[in-house]
C-alpha cells in the first residue's frame, strides 16, 4: 500500500480458495487472481475498517467498524451481510472450533490503567465478557487446529522494540474452563 502507512488495517486468507481478502482505510476488499481488487463493502469516509477473519468451516468473512463498534459478518457465497454489536477497541478476532467468537480488546484504552483481555462476544444478546485479563496494548491471537489460542503480548511502545513481543499459549482445556467460568 503506497499511500499512509497505516492504511493496511487486517488481512486474512480463506484457505479454500487462497483468496486474499483486506480491510483498507473504510473498505473490505478482495483480492482477484489477476491482482485487481474487488470492493466488498465501505464505511462512510470518515470511519475505518479493522479487525478481521475467515470462520473456518462456515465462508464467512468477519471484520469491525473501529468507530462504531459493530461487528459485521459477510456470507462469502452468497454475498449476504449482518451486523451486531461489538466492543469497544477490539484489535483481532479468531473462532472457536465450537463457534465461540473470541477477540482481543482494550475497552477502556486511552484512559490511564486502562488493559487489555480476550473477550467473548454474545452476538445475539450484545453480553460480551472477558475470558483472560492480560497486560500491554491488544495484540494479535489465533485458535489453532487444535483449539489452543495463540496470543501475541506486546510493548506499548511503536515500533514494537525487537524480541519484546512474546507469545503465549492457552490450551484448548484452559480455553474450555474460561468460557465455563464467570471470571476471567
Amino acid at each position: 500500500e503506497p499511500g499512509n502507512p497505516f492504511a493496511l488495517q487486517q488481512f486474512a486468507v480463506d484457505p479454500t480458495k487462497s483468496t486474499l481478502y483486506l480491510s483498507i482505510r473504510n473498505q473490505i476488499l478482495r483480492r482477484e487472481p489477476n491482482g485487481t481488487l474487488t470492493e466488498l463493502f465501505r464505511f462512510p469516509a470518515n470511519q475505518s475498517a479493522g479487525l478481521f477473519s475467515i470462520c473456518r468451516g462456515r465462508r464467512e468473512l468477519l471484520f469491525t467498524n473501529f468507530h462504531t463498534h459493530r461487528c459485521y459478518r459477510r456470507d462469502l457465497q452468497t454475498g449476504s451481510m449482518s451486523s451486531f454489536s461489538g466492543i469497544r477497541n477490539a484489535f483481532d478476532v479468531d473462532i472457536t472450533q465450537q463457534g465461540d467468537l473470541l477477540v482481543t480488546a482494550n475497552p477502556d484504552w486511552p484512559n490511564p490503567g486502562a488493559r487489555t483481555g480476550v473477550y467473548i462476544l454474545d452476538p445475539q444478546h450484545g453480553k460480551h465478557r472477558e475470558l483472560i485479563a492480560m497486560t500491554g496494548p491488544s495484540g494479535p491471537l489465533l485458535i489453532t487446529p487444535t483449539g489452543d489460542l495463540l496470543y501475541a503480548v506486546q510493548s506499548d511502545r511503536y515500533p514494537t522494540p525487537r524480541g519484546s513481543v512474546r507469545i503465549v499459549l492457552f490450551t484448548q482445556a484452559q480455553i474450555a474452563r474460561a468460557l465455563a467460568s464467570t471470571t476471567p
